[in-house]
């Protein structure tokens, strides 16, 4: 992916006891061809909210591909795990080609990730070699 190239994903889940969040997500270049981070930023308001979790999936369109990956977010708004709140890891390496990306918000239950009430939001980009 080129440096400095922005992608906006956005969410809106409801995530319990009148709590929501508005999810802000751009593409962070990473050093790997092929591979992205996302950068989320987070406004949460209400009270007593629950922690959850944000999830990138994503589809290279080209070789047709799929994958993602998730991370906990605290009932303070922040994402627990993740440098300068960047995700990145393995479930991000779609490969160079075209990718379709959608941002989601599920409950943080385990083994299953059901996801929140909410509006989604997708992406398109090329990664580049």
């Amino acid at each position: 992916m080129e440096s400095g190239h922005a992608v906006q994903l956005r969410t809106r889940p409801d995530t319990g006891n009148g709590c929501s969040a508005i999810i802000n997500a751009e593409t962070a270049p990473q050093p790997q061809a092929g591979h992205l981070g996302v950068r989320v930023k987070i406004t949460q308001t209400g009270s007593s909210c629950e922690p959850y979790r944000v999830a990138i999936r994503w589809k290279n369109l080209d070789s047709g591909t799929t994958g993602g990956q998730s991370q906990k977010v605290g009932a303070n708004g922040v994402i627990e795990t993740g440098p300068d709140s960047v995700i990145t890891g393995m479930g991000l390496g779609p490969g160079v080609g075209r990718v379709e990306a959608t941002i989601v918000a599920t409950a943080d239950l385990y083994p299953q990730h059901p996801e929140l009430e909410q509006l989604s939001g997708m992406a398109w980009f090329t990664l580049n070699e």
